[in-house]
């Protein structure tokens, strides 16, 4: 009875040193973007902006009865899944992703009425929490 005891014990403590997965990075961080650039985060998280999809803002030279709103588009890679994802700026709420949670804060520069963004111009500040 007692070595069958003491076999179990150290069976239990060597199966829980095993190579048990290890727990994601942990990242809480904002991030500025431009068009066609990514960022390596952690070993196993990146993410990039694609592209400004729209922009129909209203111009800080106009006067509008709605805000407007501009999309970007993110390329998101972590070690389970690849996926692009959009995000609002008239949309607060974040975009969840793989238990990452995907928010715009900013999209620069602000339109200006008669002059159009060239897209290269656009820079995202983008907050990744996980």
């Amino acid at each position: 009875m007692r070595r069958s005891f003491l076999g179990t014990c150290l069976l239990t403590a060597t199966a829980c040193a095993g190579n048990s997965p290890a727990a994601p990075t942990p990242v809480d961080r904002s991030i500025i973007l431009a068009p066609g650039q990514s960022i390596e985060l952690t070993s196993d998280l990146s993410v990039g902006l694609v592209a400004v999809l729209g922009d129909s803002r209203c111009p800080i030279n106009a006067t509008c009865v709605h805000a407007g709103d501009a999309t970007v588009r993110l390329t998101v890679t972590s070690s389970t899944a690849r996926s692009d994802q959009d995000l609002h700026t008239a949309i607060l709420t974040p975009v969840m992703f793989d238990g990452l949670a995907l928010r715009l804060l900013e999209l620069q520069p602000y339109p200006f009425g008669g002059r159009p963004t060239d897209p290269d111009d656009y820079r995202a500040t983008v907050h990744v929490r996980r």
